[in-house]
Formats: C-alpha cells, structure tokens, sequence
C-alpha cells in the first residue's frame, strides 16, 4: 500500500468538517493568547462552545503572568501584535472582555492551584468563593447563540458564569448584551442582520441576581465598559490610519 491515499485523506480533512488539533505556542502567556484569540482561527470553528476552552485558557495565561510579575494589560498589548489586530477594534474588544473575565475569576476563586490547572487544560474551574462555592464556572455567552449565532465562538463574547446560572440563562436578550451588540455593529465587528435580530429580540433578565456580589460587579462592569470603549474610539480615530484588516474585519 503506496502513502498516497493517506495523503490525500489528510488533505480532505477540513472539506469533511474535520480538524487536526490545532498547536498553540505557549512559550510566552502573549503568544498563548495571541493563537488562542487569533480571528482567522476563531472564524473556523463552527460548532457550538468550540471556543468556551478558549476563554478558559487565556484567563488561565494571564493569571500565570501577573503571577510572574507581568501586567495582564501589557500581555494583551503584546498579544495583539502577535496576531496582527493590534489597532483595530477586535482587539480592543477582546482585551477589555479578557481583563473582565481574568476579574470575575478573582471574585470567583477560581485561581487556586486546582483552578489554576483545570484553565490551563481549557476546562470550567470550580469556584471556592461566594454563593456559587462548589459549582463549576462555565463559560456563557452574553449575547445568545439562539439570537445571534454569528457570534457563538467569538471569546470577546464569552464570560466567566457559574453552571447553575448558565444553566438557568434564557435565549433573550439582556439591556447588557444590547449595548454590547450596539458596540460591536459600530464597530463593524457584528453583521447588520445580526444586529437586527438583537433589536427585534425580547428582552430578558439578567443572569446575574441582583442579591450576589456577581451583579454588582456586572453593574460595574457596564459602566466602565461605556466610559472605556468611547476612549478607545477616540484614541484610535485621532491616532492611527486605516488599515485593510479594519475595513474587511466584519465577522460573517
């Protein structure tokens, strides 16, 4: 038997909806991130929670580097240029969610040695702080797949939830998830008919109760998303050119 029909097998791969485990360089907690957040590879996976390990694993990585006396912010920063997105408003969206997550697991306790090594293997750690002490956090979608599944492996929309809450989470839309796929249509980070759909949705609790310290500290995170993404904008319109990733970053 000749290696050529092995070859060609693996060459048919992808046209069969099979992938080959992807290598992430983890030499450095950036360039970690930098695969795991990379746009071309995350426009590849189709579906569903293919890119929940994703999230899991970058809070793990940045964790591990302010551990190492590195500032997550600076990471990130080294990150994008790793990928080719720094400037453009995909990496700011997937910095500032990255930064949300790395502070829900802190509040959580998910960054105990048991945790910690759970994350890096991409899987949901156990919380050991707060009501939700026991339950796994897993990662959730703040804009749901069932409104808006463009968006369903984009780690900029995944956050950190404890399992009971994502369990008990409804397919509406939250006055949250509204402003951020405001944001992301701006941005030209969401199509318009995506957008459209969140319009037209109806609108639905929180997943967060407002007894926990979880919505106080979502409460907080809306507001400051606000005031951070209208500097961001600033800052990039007054402070960079356009660029080809910019004008054809649309995610389909």
């Amino acid at each position: 038997m000749t290696s050529l029909p092995i070859l060609t097998l693996l060459l048919l791969l992808p046209t069969i909806g099979l992938r080959a485990e992807e290598t992430i360089d983890e030499s450095t907690p950036a360039r970690a991130i930098a695969s795991l957040t990379d746009p071309a590879k995350l426009v590849m996976l189709k579906g569903e929670r293919e890119a929940n390990p994703r999230l899991q694993k970058c809070v793990y990585w940045l964790a591990y580097a302010e551990e190492q006396g590195e500032k997550p912010e600076a990471v990130l920063d080294e990150s994008v240029k790793l990928n080719k997105t720094a400037g453009t408003p995909y990496a700011g969206f997937v910095s500032w969610g990255l930064l949300e997550n790395l502070k829900i697991a802190k509040e959580l306790g998910l960054l105990t040695p048991e945790g910690m090594a759970e994350l890096k293997q991409g899987k949901p750690a156990t919380i050991t702080k707060g009501q939700y002490g026991g339950q796994k956090a897993e990662a959730g979608l703040v804009i749901p797949r069932a409104v808006c599944p463009e968006l369903q492996n984009q780690v900029m929309n995944l956050e950190l939830i404890p399992a009971s809450l994502k369990q008990a989470k409804s397919d509406k839309v939250t006055d949250r998830a509204r402003v951020f796929a405001k944001e992301l249509y701006e941005a030209k980070l969401l199509s318009q008919e995506g957008w459209q759909k969140v319009q037209g949705s109806k609108s639905g609790p929180s997943a967060l109760p407002t007894s926990s310290t979880q919505e106080e500290l979502r409460r907080a995170n809306v507001a400051r998303w606000r005031i951070e993404q209208i500097f961001y904008f600033l800052t990039i319109t007054c402070s960079m050119q356009e660029s080809p990733f910019q004008r054809c970053l649309v995610i389909v």
